[in-house]
This record gives C-alpha cells, sequence and structure tokens, in this order.
C-alpha cells in the first residue's frame, strides 16, 4: 500500500490550472444557457460538498489497493453502476425499491438532486433537468 500512496502523491495534479478554470467555464456554461436564475449559494455549496465527498471516495478506493492500476479499475467498478443508480439518468423514485436502498446510500444522489434544486423555474433547462 505504501508503494501504490507514493506513486499516487507522484502523479502530476494540474490543480492550480484547475481552480481558477472552474468557475470560469461554469459561468460561461450559465451565461450560454440563459440559465439567469440560478441559486447561487445552493450550487457552490452543492459543488463543494459534491467535491469533498468524491474525493473522500478516492481516497478510500486508493487507500484500499496495492498497485496503482489497481485504482482505476476499483474506481471504474463503484463509478460506472453509481452513474446509473444516482439519479443521473433515470429518476430515482423511478427505480425498484431494492434499487432505491442502493441508490441513497450513494453520493451521487445526492449531488444530482442538489444541483437539480440549485435550477429554479426560470432556467430554460429547469425542465430537462427535473424531469
Amino acid at each position: 500500500m505504501q508503494r501504490a500512496y507514493r506513486q499516487l502523491v507522484n502523479v502530476p495534479r494540474p490543480g492550480c490550472f484547475q481552480l481558477p478554470v472552474t468557475p470560469v467555464v461554469l459561468i460561461i456554461v450559465l451565461i450560454a444557457l440563459g440559465m439567469s436564475s440560478v441559486n447561487w449559494p445552493l450550487l457552490i455549496a452543492s459543488l463543494l460538498f459534491s467535491a469533498a465527498a468524491f474525493s473522500a471516495l478516492g481516497a478510500f478506493v486508493s487507500a484500499a489497493v496495492k498497485e496503482v492500476f489497481e485504482v482505476q479499475m476499483l474506481a471504474n467498478f463503484i463509478h460506472f453502476p453509481m452513474m446509473f443508480l444516482g439519479g443521473v439518468f433515470v429518476p430515482v423514485d423511478s427505480l425498484p425499491p431494492a434499487l432505491q436502498i442502493i441508490a441513497r446510500a450513494l453520493p451521487l444522489t445526492y449531488s444530482v438532486e442538489a444541483l437539480r434544486g440549485a435550477f429554479s423555474d426560470g432556467s430554460p433547462l429547469h425542465a430537462a433537468l427535473v424531469t
């Protein structure tokens, strides 16, 4: 585990590039899509909490493996089902009851719900995001 951790720590991360670029891209996309009525405090809070939750999930995955190539395999094993159960493509309420229980244990479910809630009725994409 120590060897995999050292290799992951030494991987170059463009964090100093992502930090200023992410808000700029977000604002440009929101303006381009005509989303003038955005609940900014909820949007920012949901993005921060989502980033923290997925960072913790990534740290858990990286701590659970011995080799770096295993991280991708385990991460895909977690992320791929999470996309389909988390309410991104299909609403959680339309899933069978057993899958709804699993979906409520996933952080993506709450991220999707918070981001949908950040866009009010005035935005053109609200109907597409909520339904």
